[in-house]
């Protein structure tokens, strides 16, 4: 029975519940002393520091901006609500492409051509300042931060064969941290002993060149395009561009052994050593050549062999103004607008979704002629011809 229970308290429903949380600070720890006033909560939350005043939006834009030029690719940079670092000079209204809508609609098509038409123009000055700031090129922090947003030339071929741009786009636009791969550690250390075997070898034919270091090169007229040549060089009295290789993989060959491998960049033709017109280094030279207005480039490959001659192999390469005028200008062109212009529109990429949704149509394919089917009034399809 309820007798053979001690005797307690009835505590109320209400005090069974926890206690709401509360920040420490307002919590007060103390005995309750009958008759006697509570004794009044010290301050725990005292900040020893100094009132800084709240930084105002042009002193964010101004801490934005220097930690570009030091790191470009800080993730706060790429993926925080902050402001542009730098501005396009256009200030009109700036449309927009939804997600699920197809690039190749006539929407998209004029969104794509009105940001194209807002693209800065470098002037003459600006470009030679890139030029000079950036010599050193990966040694260098401006280099890195002025190729992000340019095609460049090592990746003319890849840009114009491609078949599905997110990829390349994503490379061009939110490059990762570069792999120090073997082969590109060791291409880089033996550059500068290539070049100077290049310099002997000529010296040697009475042939003698000047050689200069330099940097990035942008296109006067297209700003999205850049070129990062080895080295500048002067042979008899004419300027001319010098590209360099040091294969990993033919070290201690001669060059004629080099060529046996079918998928090396060069061939033996009739005797002679030539650079393949379908290798992407062609591509690279020609589109060197293209970006910085000269008219050749000395293509060199040193293998390391005993002597410089046993390991160096020199072709003066000359501007194909044919190949340039109607299949690599057009092919970059082609993949700025339908991918990289695409892109900076609407940051599809950046977002994890798919660009061009499975419908991208490579340059080769577009120029033979290609069919798009779309959606007409009622249940009727209709064929649009790209080109």
């Amino acid at each position: 029975s309820c007798t053979d229970v001690p005797c307690s308290w009835i505590v109320p429903a209400q005090a069974k519940k926890p206690a709401a949380p509360a920040p420490l600070a307002d919590i007060t720890f103390c005995k309750f002393l009958i008759n006697k006033p509570t004794h009044q909560k010290k301050k725990r939350s005292y900040d020893p520091c100094e009132r800084v005043p709240d930084p105002s939006p042009e002193d964010i834009a101004k801490l934005y901006g220097r930690l570009a030029d030091i790191r470009p690719n800080l993730l706060c940079l790429r993926y925080g609500n902050v402001m542009p670092v730098k501005q396009a000079r256009h200030t009109g209204p700036i449309p927009e492409i939804d997600d699920e809508q197809d690039l190749w609609s006539q929407e998209a098509r004029k969104v794509v051509q009105h940001h194209m038409q807002t693209l800065p123009q470098l002037t003459a000055e600006e470009r030679a300042d890139i030029v000079t700031s950036t010599i050193g090129q990966a040694c260098n922090q401006r280099w890195h931060s002025e190729r992000l947003k340019r095609i460049t030339a090592s990746q003319f071929s890849a840009v114009i064969k491609c078949r599905e741009p997110d990829y390349l786009v994503k490379r061009i636009m939110y490059p990762s941290p570069e792999a120090k791969s073997e082969a590109l550690h060791y291409g880089r250390i033996k550059e500068p002993v290539a070049v100077a075997a290049y310099v002997a070898l000529m010296n040697c034919r009475d042939d003698p060149v000047q050689v200069y270091e330099t940097g990035l090169h942008v296109h006067p007229r297209y700003s999205f395009l850049g070129a990062s040549p080895d080295r500048i060089i002067v042979k008899n009295g004419e300027e001319g561009l010098l590209e360099v290789k040091c294969p990993i993989s033919k070290i201690g060959l001669t060059p004629e052994e080099a060529c046996s491998d079918k998928r090396f960049c060069c061939a033996l033709i009739d005797g002679t050593v030539q650079l393949k017109r379908e290798h992407a280094f062609y591509y690279q030279v020609q589109g060197q050549m293209m970006v910085t207005g000269h008219r050749w480039c000395d293509f060199v490959f040193w293998t390391n062999n005993t002597t410089d001659a046993n390991s160096t192999h020199i072709e003066t390469v000359a501007l194909d103004e044919e190949f340039v005028g109607k299949e690599l200008l057009p092919g970059l062109m082609y993949f700025a607008e339908h991918a990289l212009f695409p892109e900076m529109i609407t940051k599809r990429i950046q977002r994890h979704k798919d660009l061009a949704r499975g419908r991208y149509v490579p340059f080769k394919k577009f120029c033979k002629g290609t069919y798009r089917v779309e959606d007409g009034p009622g249940l009727k399809k209709t064929f649009r011809k790209l080109k």
